[in-house]
């Protein structure tokens, strides 16, 4: 929420008519996500593997440089505090 108020915020000689990405900037793997999922909610998540499909996405890795460079964003939360806030979001709201 920080990275849109901070967008909001900004002088648009700053930022006008440009993209942002608001990213952690560390890499995990979707197996890694779904492990700390499934650590969050209480269950087994374990993945059935198969094959890879044209088109799939092997890494990705956002980089928030230019939100911190014209924005004034940067990082605050680690990936498993921010996706546990996530999780009690909608918790909260899809009970």
């Amino acid at each position: 929420m920080a990275a849109f108020v901070a967008a909001a915020d900004a002088p648009a000689s700053s930022c006008a008519g440009k993209v942002y990405n608001v990213a952690r900037g560390g890499e995990h793997t979707l197996i890694d996500r779904l492990a700390a999922l499934g650590e969050i909610i209480g269950v087994d998540a374990t993945p059935t593997f198969v094959e890879a499909r044209p088109g799939d996405v092997r890494r990705s890795c956002g980089d928030s440089t230019a939100a911190e460079r014209d924005l004034g964003w940067g990082v605050r939360v680690g990936f498993e505090e921010g996706l546990g806030r996530s999780v009690e979001w909608v918790s909260t709201r899809h009970a």
